[in-house]
This record gives C-alpha cells, sequence and structure tokens, in this order.
C-alpha cells in the first residue's frame, strides 16, 4: 500500500503536553462547529500553530507545541485542496441533502461551521478517510504574529490537517 507522510504541528497548554506525548490525542465528538469534522488539528506550518496556541483560550498561559509524524494510507486521505476531490465531496453532500429531503427529512444547521463537521463526519465514514488536508485563507497568524502588511494581493493562508484516528500519528516530540 502506498503511504502519504506528512508532518504537522498542534498547538495545546503545557498542563496537557505531557499527556498527549505519553496517551496520544483526545479526539473531541462533542464539539459540532470542526470545520473539517472531529478529529486531531493540525498545521503544515509551526507559525501557524504558534498562533493559533497565542490566540485559543485553552492553550494559555504558556502554549505549546507539538510535531506530529503522520503516516496514513493513500486510499484513506482526502486532500480538499485539489479541486476534483473537492467537488467529489460537494457532490456527495449535495446528493446526501437531497436524499434526507426526499424522505421529509431536514436538517438545519446554525453555522456554516456545524454544516461542515456533520458533512466530512459522514464522508469520512463512508470513504474510510482517516487524514482531510485543506488551506483556508485568513489573517489571523498575519495579526497576530505582527506580519508586515501585503499590498500585491497575496493571501495569508493556513494549511489544516485533520486526523480521525490516533494510530497515524507514528511519532510527537515538543517542540522548542
Amino acid at each position: 500500500m502506498n503511504k502519504i507522510e506528512i508532518i504537522g504541528f498542534h498547538a495545546t497548554s503545557q498542563v496537557n503536553v505531557d499527556c498527549i506525548i505519553r496517551d496520544g490525542f483526545i479526539i473531541n465528538t462533542k464539539r459540532c462547529n470542526e470545520w473539517l469534522g472531529y478529529g486531531i488539528y493540525l498545521f503544515k506550518y509551526k507559525v501557524d500553530a504558534e498562533s493559533w496556541g497565542q490566540g485559543a483560550y485553552y492553550c494559555r498561559p504558556n502554549p505549546k507545541i507539538i510535531k506530529c509524524y503522520v503516516e496514513v494510507e493513500k486510499e484513506r486521505y482526502l486532500d480538499l485542496d485539489d479541486p476534483e476531490k473537492l467537488n467529489d465531496y460537494f457532490k456527495y453532500y449535495n446528493e446526501l441533502l437531497v436524499a434526507l429531503s426526499i424522505e421529509n427529512k431536514v436538517i438545519e444547521f446554525k453555522t456554516k461551521e456545524e454544516a461542515m463537521c456533520w458533512g466530512l463526519n459522514i464522508y469520512k465514514r463512508i470513504e474510510n478517510i482517516d487524514v482531510i488536508k485543506y488551506t483556508f485563507t485568513g489573517n489571523r497568524t498575519k495579526k497576530i504574529m505582527g506580519y508586515t502588511k501585503n499590498k500585491l494581493g497575496y493571501k495569508y493562508n493556513e494549511v489544516q490537517i485533520c486526523i480521525s484516528r490516533n494510530d497515524v500519528i507514528v511519532k510527537k516530540e515538543i517542540c522548542s
């Protein structure tokens, strides 16, 4: 089987870091606003994890960064930056909503993040997806890290990776 190797960075609190290194991550299935579904969230770049750690209340007052080495079978990896893969997911999501409406079932979401979480959680189960990657456009890292103003039109992006199972993380280490 072909495997994809990924390195990602996770921000957490000092209190949680030793437990995560020793026992693995806890996947929270209570929050319904995870934009890539339930899972362990990593950033491709350490600076984005540092930015998240500085802004997230549960990482304060002393955020720590964990470097995670991930190995996942190619067919269990979904790259939503690939336009064809993203379109396949959109088609599935829309077909699912149509099927529900035919059965007179209506699902209402409070936020778009709830809709994203719901749809990708189902898609991950049906398609046996363990890892999802997507690039979000955002200015959090730029603002928190005090980056230079950009007058050229380039966007600051954050590549996020959602891991659905601890066992695809083959190694973890605390960043200095």
